[in-house]
């Protein structure tokens, strides 16, 4: 594919057996060898609203697939059907010589992606998370399938359901006191890498997991981006049990190291780490993990938080002193400062949180971690000021004024 990177994506490759055979053109004298066994084309199937982002929704003529078929139970796979190189021709998965199906009984697949040639003992492939792509700094993505067992010979077309078989990291660095001490140039300085993890592993082809761990490396996360508030970083990274990982973040002979314990990253997942740096000189200069998620990387499934024990933290953006509303209500308005917003507020927090407003013309809506402010028209007498507070157990609570323009 042109592009390696996919961003919490799912992968589905339509695997159809065509009474065509190797060719939707052929006619239907090559819908079997002379055996009489059916032959096995597949089909690679990405729809323009996929996640899977290529040039075009197309296949780069490039990209290779490797497939594996056995019978259903047996714990050896046929031998025409063992790692076979499945190339890319007018959008058809297609080996040659044909996959064929046998003449009896039930199947499994197994496919993955990026093709092997030299797999190691027991069908395995070595991957090294520290061999990066120069299209996008990240290491090459590893998709595996394996939801197709115990088919029936078929000409009706069959799902192959890739699933991402690295982790992700996601990293977003704040300064504590937005404003005080870092500027966008510092932001737009800043590295960022992870110590503790391994970097090198085999991917078991029989079930997708991941084994014979090796070379615990420095992995220098790619920056994704950086405003003069935060810097982005992201990684791809193997999946491993619980241990303890070091963050550290540079900034020209600055540096800023946070322990996180305990740890666990899984296969198919994406880790949203934010950590608060406080940017005042030694010694007394800290970085702390404020909180974190585990996102599927397939968007299908539930977002799941990460314990962490840190200390209670309540942030909103944006985050305005006060609020002007126009006279006939609504959510857009000017800040105390005469700048527009529109009163939709991303709220972060390690506890659960509320708002409430102290004047009955401001509605207040909490929708997960979104707060929405609506004013009413003014009324007559005209509506009197307030506030409108947002709170956390254990963090300094939030006061935003309110007023409205007179009618």
């Amino acid at each position: 594919m042109k592009n390696k990177f996919f961003k919490l994506g799912a992968v589905a490759l339509t695997a159809a057996v065509m009474a065509t055979g190797v060719s939707c053109k052929k006619d239907k004298s090559d819908v079997s060898d002379p055996s009489g066994r059916i032959v096995v084309n597949l089909v690679a199937d990405i729809a323009s609203s996929s996640k899977l982002k290529v040039a075009n929704d197309q296949w780069d003529p490039n990209d290779k697939v490797g497939l594996f078929m056995k019978e259903t139970g047996a714990p050896s796979f046929f031998a025409d059907a063992t790692n076979v190189q499945m190339g890319i021709e007018g959008g058809y998965l297609i080996a040659t010589p044909p996959v064929l199906y046998p003449l009896e009984g039930n199947v499994d697949f197994i496919a993955y992606y990026p093709y092997t040639v030299s797999l190691g003992a027991g069908n395995t492939i070595a991957v090294d998370v520290l061999d990066v792509l120069q299209s996008t700094g990240l290491p090459q993505e590893v998709l595996y399938s394996n939801n197709i067992t115990g088919q029936a010979p078929t000409p009706a077309p069959v799902t192959l359901n890739f699933r991402y078989s690295l982790a992700k990291l996601s990293i977003t660095v704040i300064e504590k006191a937005p404003g005080n001490k870092l500027t966008e140039d510092d932001f737009t300085a800043m590295t960022a890498e992870v110590d503790g993890m391994f970097t090198q592993a085999s991917l078991q082809l029989a079930d997708g997991t991941f084994d014979d761990y090796d070379e615990v490396e420095t992995i220098h996360l790619r920056k994704v981006g950086n405003t003069d508030e935060e810097a982005t970083f992201e990684a791809l990274i193997l999946p491993y049990e619980e241990d303890d990982y070091t963050f550290t973040f540079t900034i020209g002979s600055d540096t800023y190291s946070c322990l996180v314990d305990n740890l666990a990253f899984e296969a198919g997942k994406e880790y949203e780490l934010t950590f608060e740096l406080d940017g005042v000189p030694d010694p007394s200069r800290t970085v702390a993990l404020l909180n974190a998620n585990i996102i599927p990387r397939d968007p299908a499934g539930n977002i799941a938080d990460i314990p962490v024990v840190s200390d209670a933290y309540l942030r909103i953006s944006p985050s305005p002193a006060g609020i002007v509303f126009p006279a006939d209500g609504g959510k857009v308005a000017t800040t105390s400062d005469d700048k527009p917003i529109v009163t939709i507020f991303m709220v972060a927090a390690n506890n659960a949180w509320n708002a409430v407003s102290s004047v009955s013309w401001v509605d207040v809506d909490e929708q997960g971690n979104t707060l929405i402010l609506t004013a009413d028209p003014n009324a007559v007498p005209f509506n009197e000021n307030g506030t409108v507070t947002i709170m956390s157990t254990g963090a300094d609570p939030i006061v935003i004024n309110v007023s409205q323009l007179e009618q």
